[in-house]
């Protein structure tokens, strides 16, 4: 039930409820790739690309294709208002490593290779592991197909 009201929240664009109500569920429904792919979503809405980072490293270890492969219309995916939203908010900078890291993966459920071109500009990406780990599980997804 709790799912459900969760998603209900994602559908009509409530991400802090959303999260809030996802991050309640079980642990097992909570590991779900799907619920991840949500919440990644909800923490780059609310400014959290480190917490949004955490999420989507764990789903690319597992399989990039649950987000590469995301079918924006069937999905209801709401990445292209979010990337609108986000280059029109206040403070937005192309040089602001918290934009561009949340456009990188906003990016990356819309077009893998945009996504790089963000992962690109962000400066000392090997002093920040997190970041080098999402651009080496891309390339590796890119170099084997």
């Amino acid at each position: 039930m709790s799912e459900m009201l969760a998603n209900n929240y994602f559908i009509v664009r409530d991400y802090a409820k959303a999260k809030e109500t996802f991050l309640r569920l079980p642990e097992e429904l909570r590991d779900d790739c799907r619920v991840m792919k949500k919440l990644i979503l909800c923490e780059i809405f609310l400014s959290e690309p480190n917490k949004a980072l955490d999420y989507l490293l764990v789903i690319l270890r597992r399989d990039p294709e649950i987000i590469v492969k995301t079918d924006i219309d069937t999905e209801d995916c709401p990445c292209r208002d979010l990337i609108i939203e986000l280059e029109e908010r206040t403070g937005y900078s192309d040089g602001d490593e918290r934009n561009v890291l949340s456009l990188a993966m906003l990016w990356l459920y819309c077009n893998v290779n945009r996504a790089i071109d963000y992962l690109d500009l962000i400066p000392g990406d090997e002093q920040k592991p997190g970041i080098m780990e999402f651009k080496s599980l891309i390339n590796n997804y890119i170099n084997s197909r």
